[in-house]
């Protein structure tokens, strides 16, 4: 196996879902994993630490990161990519830079090539600036962002200050010529992060032949968003594998089909999302924080749920249209109380369970006790259903941002069968 370390758990379903169309068997951990988790994954390509580092202090990710590492270094995984989010999230105080550092550290790398790029879900990076849509990073919905708002589009001002590190910027005109890309990496004399324009898919590629080179691969670590991710496993795992191997080895099956009850948790405040509640078609239950703070809440919503969920899927959210402003203490609430509502439904017999956000998908991971998961069939894109065995759900995690306005419905709708 390889390892990849994302910062939270939409992000390494993201990545997961990228490498699965790269015909990839992928496992996700959630937390830190154990050596007992790791060693039991057989058949598995690679395995992405989902991690909740996303919104915390510098301290506290670098810590989560390195004891990841010291796991994955006991059992011989290599560590190749830093998933983060394609919109550059982190704390006004930032962490990308701090924990990029730290895997510079730990694995005797000198650069870190940083390509967040997205350019089938519309994050672009041109000259050092990350667009959102035609937007400037600056200037989109992402300067709402309850949690993290993105007030600059520069990709090397956004980085600096969280790193004594040298930024700079790598330009497409360079990578699209690759040899003068590896050209400019090689000369690199000091430790840097470079930040990597991507206008497209074609220049994700790029930078993968880029990473891999002789001459630059010994020195660089990357990360970024899911297209990188994927494409640089993809090549880093069928380097290794064996004619043999690649022909022979067996499918791996995530889980049954199954055809129990279906509920929808949502905890995402973006606008995507809140579309996306409002385009459901089936019972939907909206609480505020002051209702998920109380202690009989998952009780009520299951009294709820009784009258209604033999009919098709339900919903259950805290997005009242994304007008609700939550300081950190309610923020909190509200993911413990929508990850007690989950784990309510499932013992009431829920078992294909969409959760919508990444704070909120961390909360209800933990709540649910899943501690491993199996990647299965694509929704949309960056979105996949996955297995967990115990307890035995499917279990899709999305991203706020992600999926069309129709989202729910469809994926309760779609074949949820894993045997790419």
């Amino acid at each position: 196996m390889i390892g990849v370390i994302a910062d939270d758990l939409t992000g390494a379903s993201d990545a997961a879902s990228a490498m699965r169309r790269r015909g990839l068997e992928v496992a996700v951990t959630f937390g830190v994993p154990t050596s007992a988790s790791l060693s039991s994954l057989a058949g598995i390509d690679v395995v992405i630490a989902a991690l909740k580092t996303r919104s915390v202090d510098a301290i506290v990710a670098v810590a989560a990161v390195e004891s990841t590492a010291d796991v994955f270094a006991a059992l011989e995984i290599d560590i190749v990519y830093f998933k983060y989010c394609s919109t550059f999230d982190s704390t006004p105080r930032g962490n990308i830079g701090a924990v990029a550092d730290a895997l510079m550290s730990r694995t005797g790398t000198d650069i870190f090539l940083h390509v967040p790029g997205y350019p089938d879900n519309g994050r672009t990076v041109c000259h050092g600036y990350l667009f959102v849509d035609d937007l400037l990073l600056g200037e989109s919905s992402m300067r709402h962002h309850p949690l993290n708002p993105m007030l600059d589009s520069d990709l090397v001002r956004l980085l600096s200050p969280q790193t004594g590190t040298a930024a700079m910027k790598l330009r497409y005109i360079d990578i699209r010529s690759e040899t003068e890309a590896v050209a400019l990496i090689s000369s690199i004399e000091t430790t840097a992060h470079v930040l990597c324009d991507t206008l497209d898919n074609a220049d994700i590629d790029a930078l993968t032949r880029v990473a891999t080179a002789g001459g630059v691969a010994p020195r660089v670590l990357v990360g970024g968003g899911a297209p990188m991710a994927a494409a640089l496993c993809s090549t880093l795992v069928r380097s290794r594998r064996t004619v043999d191997e690649d022909t022979t080895r067996s499918e791996f099956r995530a889980g049954p089909r199954t055809d129990g009850f279906a509920v929808a948790i949502a905890g995402s405040a973006s606008a995507t999302t809140a579309r996306q509640i409002d385009a459901f078609d089936g019972p939907t239950l909206r609480l505020s924080a002051r209702e998920l703070a109380q202690s009989d809440i998952a009780a009520r919503v299951h009294s709820w749920a009784l009258d209604r969920w033999e009919r098709g899927p339900i919903l259950v959210t805290s997005n009242g249209g994304g007008t609700e402003r939550l300081d950190s203490a309610e923020a909190e609430a509200v993911e413990l109380g929508l990850a007690a509502i989950a784990r309510r439904l499932v013992e009431a017999g829920a078992d294909r369970i969409i959760v919508a956000g990444g704070e909120t998908s961390g909360a209800v991971a933990v709540g649910l006790g899943i501690s491993t998961v199996v990647v299965g069939d694509e929704i949309c894109t960056g979105v996949p259903w996955t297995y967990a065995f115990d307890p035995a759900v499917w279990i899709a995690f999305k991203s706020g941002n992600f999926g069309s306005d129709d989202f729910f419905r469809s994926a309760f709708d779609s074949q949820m069968v894993c045997s790419a």
